[in-house]
């Protein structure tokens, strides 16, 4: 007979960070996954170096150089970054109620991009109710040559503090997500992976990049970035004064920056 369990998530944890998450990598990796919005690009080196290219129109990276994390995006005067601490100070982050989230096991094998995992469905509610709504299907890997893929992954989540290590899983008790990475979502799917040695400029700030003080610029007035005029996820980031702006930062941190990366479960915690 099997055991449901459950995973107790707060509403700023993303689901699909956790289980893209990985181990250690002791050489170069990348992985390339196909979403809607084109190519999500992950390459990784080790845990204070990896970059993460974000599927869209706008030229826009996810990045830890050097161990410290940023934004890198452009715009019509090149390249700019943001560190990532200010983007967390801005999102006033606080505890929230909390979701259940039960993941379990389909009891099938699929190959995908060459690599062997397992199905499972995810589902969200209230344990306490028995409330439970199917969200999604995802193929999970415990495939070693994977592990330093979910660990960019999971670096970049906790930069925003939404990493969890462990879910509990329907008939095989508690699993350690560290030990699995995504292949699978209804949103992405991994499409390539290498092993090759990447030049180390891949995880260096580009050249005569600028450095962005979003405080600073609220504080001068500034309510437009620069660039296109449909506004990204960065340009989105920097508009507004006050409390409403303080309100949406909050918003697009904790929400569009997991859409970006076409999670498998991006509607949970909307």
């Amino acid at each position: 007979m099997q055991r449901s369990v459950t995973l107790t998530l707060g509403a700023t944890l993303s689901a699909s960070w956790l289980l893209l998450a990985g181990g250690q990598a002791l050489a170069d990796s990348r992985a390339v996954y196909q979403t809607d919005d084109g190519e999500l690009t992950v390459e990784y080196r080790d845990a204070d170096n990896l970059r993460i290219g974000i599927p869209g129109p706008e030229r826009q990276f996810l990045m830890i150089t050097d161990g410290q994390a940023y934004v890198v995006a452009r715009d019509d005067d090149g390249w700019y970054a943001i560190d990532a601490d200010q983007l967390r100070d801005l999102s006033g982050q606080t505890g929230s109620a909390a979701e259940d989230v039960r993941v379990e096991p389909l009891d099938e094998q699929v190959r995908v991009a060459g690599f062997t995992g397992a199905r499972y469905r995810l589902e969200k509610g209230d344990s306490w109710a028995g409330e439970w709504e199917v969200v999604d299907e995802v193929v999970l890997t415990d495939d070693a040559r994977l592990r330093d893929i979910g660990e960019a992954f999971q670096r970049i989540g906790e930069l925003f503090e939404v990493i969890e290590q462990e879910a509990e899983v329907v008939g095989i008790g508690r699993v350690d997500m560290s030990e699995y990475t995504l292949l699978r979502s209804s949103d992405m799917e991994l499409s390539g992976f290498s092993g090759d040695s990447l030049p180390d400029h891949t995880f260096s700030l580009p050249p005569n990049v600028r450095h962005r003080d979003l405080v600073a610029e609220r504080q001068e007035g500034r309510d437009e970035a620069p660039g296109d005029d449909e506004p990204g996820w960065l340009t989105r980031q920097i508009r507004g004064t006050g409390e409403d702006a303080r309100d949406d930062a909050a918003g697009e941190t904790r929400g569009e920056v997991r859409d970006r990366v076409r999670e498998g479960v991006r509607s949970l915690f909307d």
